[in-house]
């Protein structure tokens, strides 16, 4: 039997975060999982198989079919959780890149194990970037780089918030830069105090599809500073977000509040 969970992820509110289908047994083909998203209008639908032991899922976007979305593989976790309360950790696997991730249940919630792979020193001159975002040359602190937990995001450092706030990036080259440099859009942050950042992702040709919360820019963040970070989004989407992440022995674990709406 199909089941059909409504999630949110990562909220700093009852009534905040990153919405999420997890549909449960589904066997339809990829073409017919793309139409359901679409139909439904979520951000995310994310397919979840068992097969014996073996869970896979499979996460879509309206406009895409997508490698990873780490707020659906948290939701996922909640799920399975809920359906196996005995069990305090599960191993998944992704459908297109085959990525393994431990989920892990503790009495702090839920958190994502996941491996940090790849970071490029990556040679793009600043003044693309300024094109790109829309910014002076000023406001561009340190040097973009490339960095994946599983779905590669170019990182840019501005210097401060009011910056962050006032972006009005250039949608069209960004997602024409990304198809030609294989990377899923850009994510733009600075630093707050100690170990919390502020960050805004965009990956949409809409801007009224920017996310709230983004998992896999979370554990970039981390794997580049090679430190525990907080990480707030959602503020100019007034859907306020805050995704926890630990950096230990070179591994990335990212956490944060799941609930049903």
């Amino acid at each position: 039997m199909i089941n059909i969970h409504k999630l949110k992820c990562f909220g700093t509110k009852v009534d905040t975060g990153s919405k999420v289908l997890i549909i449960e047994n589904d066997k339809s083909t990829f073409e017919d999982r793309l139409s359901f998203t679409q139909h439904k209008n979520e951000s995310a639908c994310v397919f979840m198989t068992q097969d014996n032991n073996l869970i896979t899922l499979d996460y879509y976007y309206p406009h895409a079919r997508s490698p990873l979305c780490l707020h659906g593989t948290l939701a996922a976790g909640y799920v399975y959780f809920n359906n196996n309360p005995d069990n305090s950790r599960v191993e998944i696997i992704t459908s297109i890149h085959k990525q393994p991730i431990s989920i892990e249940k503790n009495g702090s919630g839920l958190f994502l194990m996941i491996n940090q792979q790849d970071i490029t020193n990556f040679n793009i001159e600043k003044q693309k970037i300024s094109r790109l975002l829309n910014i002076n040359l000023s406001k561009i602190a340190g040097n973009p780089v490339i960095v994946s937990v599983g779905s590669p995001k170019l990182l840019i450092e501005v210097d401060s918030l009011d910056t962050l706030y006032a972006l009005q990036p250039n949608l069209e080259l960004i997602n024409a830069w990304s198809k030609e440099n294989l990377v899923n859009g850009c994510y733009v942050y600075c630093k707050l105090t100690g170990n919390s950042y502020s960050g805004r992702n965009f990956n949409h040709l809409d801007p009224l599809l920017e996310d709230s919360a983004t998992g896999v820019a979370a554990g970039a963040i981390t794997a580049y500073v090679k430190c525990s970070i907080n990480l707030h989004q959602g503020y100019v989407t007034n859907n306020p977000c805050i995704i926890h992440t630990k950096f230990i022995n070179n591994k990335i674990l990212i956490g944060g509040t799941v609930t049903s709406y």
